[in-house]
């Protein structure tokens, strides 16, 4: 049997979720973490079949992104309260993206897109970033 989706909650808000000591769930389709996590797991990177991923509550203090764009066939991502940086830069990767939802991330103030990232971008959701300057530069609004 193949395990594809996981959804792993801590017992509350602060508490810590530690999912260091899991093995590489290389079958995994969808991922919802929700709890306080220290940093991205180093197993991401091997999770190439994962479409959907949730960040609920992590509060991160590094970039994840740098972790995630080697999620190749990555379709969806959620991120709420989940990073407490002032920047997430999409550098690399993030080819199959189609929906990025980022909310209450209280200290992002700027979205770095490098030209030619996230093609196929079908919705953007932005909510309560309170410091968000501006849309990332390379995101055209348009009348469909």
């Amino acid at each position: 049997m193949k395990l594809h989706k996981l959804f792993l909650k801590a017992a509350n808000e602060e508490g810590p979720l530690r999912i260091d000591a899991l093995s590489s769930p290389h079958c995994l389709e969808k991922l919802k973490l929700v709890g306080k996590l220290e940093k991205v797991a180093c197993w991401f990177p091997s999770l190439h079949p994962v479409t959907f991923l949730l960040f609920l509550w992590s509060r991160l203090r590094e970039d994840p992104l740098p972790c995630l764009q080697a999620v190749p066939n990555l379709a969806r991502l959620i991120v709420v309260n989940a990073y407490v940086g002032n920047q997430l830069c999409f550098l690399n990767g993030f080819q199959k993206l189609k929906i990025l939802s980022t909310y209450n991330c209280n200290h992002l103030n700027e979205i770095v897109l490098e030209k030619g990232m996230m093609p196929g971008l079908q919705s953007l959701s932005l909510g309560r970033c309170m410091k968000l300057k501006a849309l990332p530069n390379g995101i055209d609004i348009h009348n469909c």
